[in-house]
């Protein structure tokens, strides 16, 4: 349900078209089935903090140094006034060096999406745990 609530405060900000499909204007959203729509809002919410994800990998690790990927959404939690933040969002994903390499580490990170226009994410939490081999 909170997927629905950023996908509507999305539409209300216009920050992307009623045809999530670019190439394909005859599937629309409400087309797909519930799977299909929750795979799709985690995708959003996933785009949304990409760049806030590499920051945060970047940091912990070094500059270009380790890729993310395989991410799970955790937990959205809507902001309320006086919260400073719309929406509270915990994501899990791991890292790793070079493409053929296994994943090194399972990190879990809480970034507050604190404004749509213009986006501002900020991190408030990140954890890394060795991955045993």
């Amino acid at each position: 349900m909170l997927f629905l609530t950023i996908l509507i405060d999305l539409k209300i900000l216009n920050k992307f078209p009623s045809n999530i499909f670019a190439n394909d204007n005859s599937t629309s959203f409400n087309s797909l089935s519930y799977e299909e729509q929750i795979s799709e809002y985690q995708l959003m919410v996933e785009r949304i903090l990409y760049k806030s994800i590499e920051k945060s990998v970047n940091n912990v690790y070094g500059e270009n140094k380790r890729t993310s990927w395989d991410y799970r959404i955790i937990n959205i939690e809507r902001g309320y006034y006086p919260e400073p933040y719309l929406y509270r969002v915990t994501i899990e994903f791991e890292t790793f060096t070079g493409a053929h390499n296994p994943p090194f580490d399972t990190n879990v990170a809480v970034y507050d999406i604190i404004s749509f226009d213009p986006t501002i994410v900020k991190e408030i939490s990140y954890e890394h745990y060795l991955n045993e081999r």
